[in-house]
């Protein structure tokens, strides 16, 4: 290289020194940028997590809570006050629940419907209640909670594909 071309050579990189800068300087700001957007992504994803945990472990209590007052009550059908109250908790918390079932499946317990041909979405967890839907056999539903009957009966608090909430009686096979 004759001395004439370096010094055109070196011009060229001098001059185009303040272009890679720049770029050099967007990239910094594009990775600055994009590490504190994860940051405050897993930071959401994180509080959301322990809100589930949280509000999981309030519907566990609560149904405890239920299990006790149903055996000193007796396998009737109708509840106590207390009880009805508990089982409308239950409900608004694992209402709020419902919500996450799809951007966080692995925090609930999922099942088949095995009868027959469907099992009937009740609004209370009693053959007396309303039906407001029904499960096919072999759909997968997320469970949000139990109540049994101290005589056995055990009716599952679900969300259904459909997205459809209430309660089915025991006909479910457990995947966890």
């Amino acid at each position: 290289m004759g001395s004439g071309s370096m010094k055109t050579f070196l011009r060229s990189l001098v001059k185009s020194l303040p272009i890679v800068f720049s770029a050099v300087a967007l990239l910094i700001s594009f990775l600055v940028y994009w590490s504190q957007s994860s940051k405050a992504d897993f930071e959401k994803r994180t509080a959301n997590r322990r809100f589930l945990i949280d509000t999981l472990r309030e519907i566990q209590n609560t149904e405890r809570e239920l299990q006790g007052l149903r055996s000193k009550v007796g396998g009737s059908d109708n509840l106590s006050t207390d009880e009805l109250l508990l089982l409308k908790y239950h409900e608004v918390l694992s209402r709020t629940l419902a919500e996450y079932v799809d951007m966080e499946p692995a925090l609930f317990s999922w099942a088949k419907c095995t009868h027959g041909n469907s099992v009937r979405l009740r609004s209370k967890p009693s053959a007396n209640a309303d039906q407001i839907g029904g499960i096919v056999a072999g759909a997968r539903v997320a469970v949000l909670g139990k109540f049994c009957y101290p005589e056995g009966a055990t009716w599952y608090y679900v969300v259904t594909p459909e997205k459809k909430i209430g309660w089915g009686y025991g006909f479910f096979e457990f995947e966890r």
